[in-house]
């Protein structure tokens, strides 16, 4: 990896993780003491999708593809909302047919990321070393192939770089939230 890119990119992730925060910081919270899950892990999750899910152009093309066409959206197994959930995932994990208009609902998203990190069965070990298989696993899901390309290294540097600095926590404490 070519640090100029791994600086670069840091910055936008304090930019995105910062805007992340300010939004959604009840929501993991929550989902994250209701299913016991280190609240550092979702939040690097859903900060690093958000850097990677486009503009606002993108992301209203994705409300109106899950709201108004939503046979299209199942038909292209589309990954949709904060976390970017590929709606096959969603079905697979919770056993029924999830809309793409649900995972739009960001709360619903949040409860879906943790949901599936809880099922993962390898975030216990509150080390940096389970950082790639926890990324590995949710971008790649069933896949599970290796990580190869230059961004999926990125995604596992930042989200390393989140968790061992404990950023989520770091803002939760400079903010002041009463959480």
């Amino acid at each position: 990896m070519i640090r100029g890119d791994y600086t670069r990119y840091l910055y936008m992730y304090k930019a995105m993780g910062y805007k992340v925060f300010m939004k959604y910081k009840d929501e993991i919270l929550y989902y994250s003491k209701r299913f016991d899950i280190d609240p550092e892990i979702i939040f690097f999750l859903i900060t690093n999708e958000q850097m990677n899910r486009g503009n606002c152009t993108t992301k209203l093309i994705e409300f109106f593809i899950a709201t108004f066409l939503p046979s299209f959206a199942i038909k292209k197994d589309l990954s949709i909302g904060l976390g970017q959930i590929k709606i096959s995932t969603a079905k697979n994990v919770f056993q029924k047919n999830i809309l793409p208009k649900q995972l739009i609902n960001p709360e619903f998203n949040i409860y879906c990321v943790t949901y599936l990190v809880k099922n993962m069965g390898i975030f216990k070990t509150k080390t940096l070393d389970v950082i790639p298989e926890i990324v590995k696993a949710y971008i790649l899901g069933e896949n599970n192939k290796k990580l190869c390309t230059r961004e999926q290294k990125l995604y596992v540097e930042l989200c390393k770089w989140s968790y061992k600095y404990s950023y989520f926590n770091r803002l939760r404490r400079t903010i002041k939230v009463s959480c």
